[in-house]
């Protein structure tokens, strides 16, 4: 069956030249379908179910950049690689190591992976792997320091040229911690990639690429009702994450509720977090907000994933239509959509994707 999204227009081009589509999924990983028992008949959360309607979805999409998470290293090797292989992808994969002790001990490694089409790029100029954690190096409080420490979340990065253009992008694929009392850590990894990004075009000779970062980043770019986790400040409509204010802004004050000094307020003061490359989300920059949910379970509705992309040198012009519509209510709780997986949706996180064109000339460099 074949899934009623489509790309619609948002902005008029400025240029008559070549477009890239853009698209971030998380597949939710097989061994995390038992936290997914809502899901009825439980035949529906087996791979042989939600596989081939996973692979027609994607290949619906016609992505040039697919950035996809949660994949374990079996279902990259044995199922992706070949069978999107044949749509003319190649695959880069970023796989977790489990630690000793993991509840996943045994089982399968899983983790982002990054696809792009052999068509329209040539074989990456460079490509690597990298852990946030061998990037933070900020010394917080001995419980932080042991959290970063315990994590291996990372992704995978991919300096890619277009063969039609000559144009360089540096295209990403990341996930972020998922706890959501651990927000100070996620904006510690989201500072992190940044650097490491930006340090991996350095090193490589470009940095002038324009960036597309895509990965579930497990953060909300608005909260509207106060929880055990995070509280809206009163008198304010919504609440933001640090990692989403980081990323979104370039800085994290160190006054702001999720900034690592202040959301554990026996460490020492902190300055500001910063980053060094100048990003704009998809999303906003192609619909003045963010799609309300693109993950949806039983127990949250929220916004998690994004297209991060270089502030300048790109222009959204299409944006993938959500199944809820585009004009959704903001506030998720009032978004009638889901829980997934379900008949329809093979996971619990939607497809995130836009198509984009290079700016006119004249636009500023990745890290200025």
């Amino acid at each position: 069956m074949a899934l009623a999204r489509a790309f619609q227009t948002v902005k008029t081009s400025q240029t008559s030249g070549p477009s890239w589509t853009l698209v971030t999924y998380n597949l939710l990983a097989q061994r995390c379908v038992k936290n997914h028992s809502y899901c009825q008949p439980n035949s529906l959360l087996e791979w042989s179910h939600r596989y081939p309607r996973m692979l027609q979805e994607i290949v619906q999409y016609a992505a040039d950049i697919l950035c996809l998470q949660e994949v374990q290293e079996p279902h990259f090797c044995e199922n992706l690689q070949p069978d999107l292989g044949k749509q003319d992808l190649k695959g880069l994969q970023y796989a977790l190591k489990i630690m000793p002790g993991s509840e996943f001990s045994g089982q399968p490694e899983q983790g982002p992976c990054l696809f792009y089409s052999t068509k329209r790029f040539h074989k990456p100029l460079a490509w690597q792997t990298i852990r946030f954690q061998d990037a933070i190096a900020r010394q917080p409080c001995p419980q932080l320091e042991t959290k970063i420490r315990e994590q291996q979340d990372g992704g995978v990065l991919a300096l890619l040229q277009d063969k039609a253009t000559g144009q360089v992008f540096l295209a990403a694929s990341v996930h972020l911690f998922y706890h959501p009392r651990w927000p100070d850590l996620k904006a510690l990894q989201a500072e992190a990639l940044c650097h490491q990004v930006a340090a991996f075009a350095a090193e490589h000779g470009h940095p002038d690429a324009r960036l597309i970062i895509g990965g579930d980043f497990n953060s909300l770019w608005r909260k509207y009702t106060s929880d055990d986790y995070d509280k809206v400040p009163p008198g304010e409509a919504f609440a933001t994450s640090g990692a989403y204010e980081l990323l979104h802004h370039g800085k994290l004050a160190p006054d702001h509720p999720q900034h690592p000094a202040v959301y554990r307020s026996h460490l020492q003061p902190m300055e500001a977090l910063e980053v060094p490359c100048k990003l704009k989300s998809a999303g906003f920059s192609g619909l003045g907000k963010e799609p309300p949910v693109t993950n949806c379970t039983q127990w949250f509705q929220g916004c998690l994933d994004y297209i991060w992309l270089s502030r300048q040198g790109l222009q959204v012009t299409h944006w993938l239509g959500m199944p809820y519509g585009n004009d959704a209510p903001a506030d998720p709780a009032a978004v009638r959509f889901g829980p997934i997986p379900d008949s329809h949706w093979p996971s619990d996180h939607l497809a995130v994707g836009c198509r984009v064109q290079l700016q006119p000339a004249g636009s500023s460099t990745l890290c200025d």
